[in-house]
């Protein structure tokens, strides 16, 4: 799972919220609550480094932010940001039109820790 936002902006669109709200539920089963959420904040490389390591952290804390409210206890969930380090490119939707596009650039990446293995 990895949210995606719109350029320059750390708001989490409907859908993603819906998507968090239902792993949040998940995260709280009995089953589960041995796990931690690791959420790794991205930028495209439009803009400063600074501005983009800030960005990226805002929108973690944002989808941090939507998993407490629901319930996932925030000494579970821990934040970071890649800023603009492994971007892949430009991710507009037309050249010069910096609109939100479902590029792997500007989203959150969502890292489930803790997992039980079967045998």
């Amino acid at each position: 799972m990895s949210p995606k936002f719109p350029f320059d902006s750390a708001k989490a669109r409907a859908q993603d919220r819906a998507q968090l709200v239902a792993l949040a539920s998940c995260l709280n089963h009995p089953e589960m609550t041995d796990r931690t959420v690791l959420l790794v904040g991205r930028t495209d490389a439009q803009g400063t480094a600074a501005n983009n390591e800030a960005l990226g952290l805002r929108r973690a804390e944002t989808v941090k932010k939507i998993l407490v409210a629901n319930g996932l206890s925030e000494a579970r969930v821990s934040i970071s940001t890649r800023g603009e380090a492994d971007a892949v490119g430009h991710t507009a939707a037309a050249p010069g039109v910096p609109e939100f596009s479902d590029g792997y650039d500007r989203s959150v990446d969502v890292v489930v820790r803790g997992a039980k293995h079967a045998p």
